[in-house]
């Protein structure tokens, strides 16, 4: 039986990632390796689970079988309209309206909530982890975020 296929190659080509990602922060300071090392960690050790698990239960599923392509465009765009949006209103509007579309997106198939809920959901949602990642960031991490050509 044939234990290689798509998944395989992913969880591996991560695991190469992780390390590369572990590797290039031997030279920083101990302030500046905390975070880029604690991610390449977690992505080590979240691929080498991925690598076991494609190992132990293969499947062999076509490429990309069982994707939906209009979602995948549509999310695309919204990733794109996103870098635009933070050079034109900053970090947290921009994250703002980027969460919450693609909340509400992603959600619309959902048929046991009203259109009201979704647009709640969505509006909460987004401007709670907007504002929570702005302050991590910003007072936290000290990491200035862009303000936007029209705000700034």
């Amino acid at each position: 039986m044939q234990r290689v296929n798509y998944n395989t190659i992913s969880a591996f080509i991560l695991v190469i990632v992780a390390g590369i990602a572990i590797w290039e922060t031997r030279d920083l300071s101990e302030m500046s390796y905390i975070f880029p090392r604690t991610i390449g960690i977690i992505l080590l050790l979240l691929s080498i689970a991925y690598l076991i698990n494609s190992l132990i239960k293969p499947k062999h599923n076509k490429l990309l079988e069982g994707i939906d392509k209009r979602k995948v465009a549509v999310m695309s765009a919204g990733m794109i309209s996103y870098v635009i949006l933070i050079g034109l209103v900053g970090f947290l509007i921009a994250s703002m309206m980027f969460i919450g579309f693609l909340t509400w997106y992603l959600q619309r198939d959902n048929q046991g909530k009203s259109g009201r809920a979704k647009i709640a959901d969505a509006a909460i949602g987004s401007i709670s982890v907007s504002v929570l990642f702005f302050v991590l960031f910003r007072y936290v991490f000290l990491v200035p975020l862009p303000t936007g050509l029209l705000f700034g």
